[in-house]
């Protein structure tokens, strides 16, 4: 049995016009910690320009990244705390079935242009995605580390 302290969610909200309201740098923008984070893009598909892959960016330099390119298509985000950095190993930060045990905080990941996973080690996030987004849906941790 998956046993863990990681909260999920899965965020929804649509244009009336058939596609995403948001993209990734709105879900960033949304949490009150993001400056306390390096974000490290593992894998990122995007209409514009490429965000550079493994990586580790502030915030600043990361939504300036994202700004650059147009619409996320399929992503995956690791967010690690800026001080913990030199400390960890990041092969396994950046390995998603390890993030219940990595030193990795939070986990954004587009989906086919369809919605976004937010996998995040404090419940705090939750809420704020919350409070941004219309259509937040829980999900089970267990359906992403089995």
């Amino acid at each position: 049995m998956f046993e863990s302290r990681v909260w999920a969610v899965s965020i929804h909200d649509m244009h009336p016009s058939g596609f995403l309201s948001f993209d990734l740098g709105s879900i960033i923008e949304c949490l009150e910690d993001r400056n306390d984070f390096l974000w490290i893009p593992v894998a990122f598909e995007c209409e514009g320009e490429e965000v550079p892959s493994l990586v580790p960016q502030d915030t600043t330099q990361f939504l300036a990244a994202l700004g650059r390119s147009d619409q996320t298509i399929d992503a995956t985000v690791i967010g690690v705390e800026r001080h913990s950095l030199s400390a960890i190993d990041l092969g396994a930060a950046t390995d998603l079935l390890q993030f219940p045990t990595s030193a990795a905080q939070l986990a954004i990941l587009a989906v086919d242009s369809s919605y976004f996973d937010v996998l995040t080690k404090n419940p705090c996030h939750i809420e704020q995605v919350a409070r941004r987004f219309t259509d937040v849906r829980i999900e089970d941790p267990a359906n992403y580390f089995g």
